[in-house]
């Protein structure tokens, strides 16, 4: 029988951020001032799905993650559902900004830029899902 750890996945990220930033997802080249929304499609985060979203304070840097049932890889960028970040990101829809409360840390709002979702019929046929914020050229 194996030993349980006390794991956290924020502590993780933090690591993972000092030592090699390239193993989130950066972009640096768009703004995230909304537009309009691709489709009138009403989409909320759920576990399965792939969000990209940024920091207020930062809007310059967006990170995507997965957002899964099972164990968080951050190398990854598989965090689960039970983590801070991920509940903080379920049930919000693109463009909402919500909460990013941690331990011994201020609070961070968190702009949600894009969902992926990928879904199965009960043939195994697959398909996806995106809603994203559109931006601004100018």
């Amino acid at each position: 029988m194996e030993p349980e750890f006390d794991y956290s996945f924020e502590e993780d990220i933090e690591e993972i951020e000092e030592f090699d930033e390239s193993i989130i997802t950066v972009e640096e080249d768009e703004t995230t001032e909304p537009h309009q929304p691709i489709s009138e499609e009403n989409m909320f985060v759920e576990v399965g799905d792939r969000v990209t979203y940024c920091f207020i304070d930062k809007p310059e840097e967006k990170y995507t993650v997965m957002i899964v049932d099972t164990e968080s890889d951050p190398r990854l960028n598989l965090i689960n559902e039970k983590a801070a970040l991920a509940c903080a990101l379920l049930n919000a829809a693109v463009g909402d900004e919500t909460e990013l409360e941690l331990k011994k840390r201020p609070t961070r709002t968190i702009r949600i830029l894009q969902i992926n979702r990928q879904n199965a019929d009960s043939d195994g046929n697959t398909s996806c899902y995106q809603k994203q914020l559109m931006f601004n050229e100018s």
